[in-house]
């Protein structure tokens, strides 16, 4: 039987002290078992998060990768800077990412893979606009959003 996975992503929010003191909350208030737990803080806060989540059982996620293990691409992180960290899971293809800054199907798919590539958890958001919950068009959005990445079909972990 699989293991439940619940992951909160904290977006553009906290402080580092804010972050700090939910990361200490999360991990406190964590099940022992039959479900893991996960939080995806702001990568400047990353470091901070993982030692605050020392010795628990909550595993430290990042909200995004780029898809290159190094060069000129000021701003990103590669899967090697983010298990430098203690980083355990990844998310790809938000829809904001997707809607707002216009990321391709085939970025998507090359982050990935990447994220695979590095021995990471993958977690590959492929949500619907607002709208298009309000419109009850969540399930054709994610089959549709499921064609578009050139990385499927996707692949089970071991």
């Amino acid at each position: 039987m699989r293991t439940k996975f619940v992951a909160g992503n904290w977006k553009m929010n906290t402080t580092k002290a804010s972050a700090i003191e939910l990361a200490k909350a999360v991990a406190k208030g964590a099940p022992k078992s039959g479900v893991q737990v996960g939080v995806a803080p702001p990568f400047v806060y990353l470091d901070a998060v993982g030692q605050a989540l020392a010795g628990s059982t909550v595993l430290l996620g990042a909200q995004d990768v780029f898809c290159e293990p190094a060069g000129a691409f000021t701003g990103e992180v590669a899967v090697s800077m983010l298990k430098d960290l203690g980083v355990k899971f990844c998310l790809t293809g938000h829809s904001e990412r997707r809607h707002v800054l216009h990321e391709s199907a085939d970025l998507i798919g090359r982050k990935a893979a990447a994220v695979y590539d590095g021995g990471m958890i993958l977690i590959h958001c492929v949500g619907e606009k607002l709208e298009e919950r309000d419109a009850n068009q969540t399930l054709a959005v994610v089959q549709h959003v499921r064609e578009l990445d050139e990385y499927g079909p996707y692949r089970e972990q071991g």
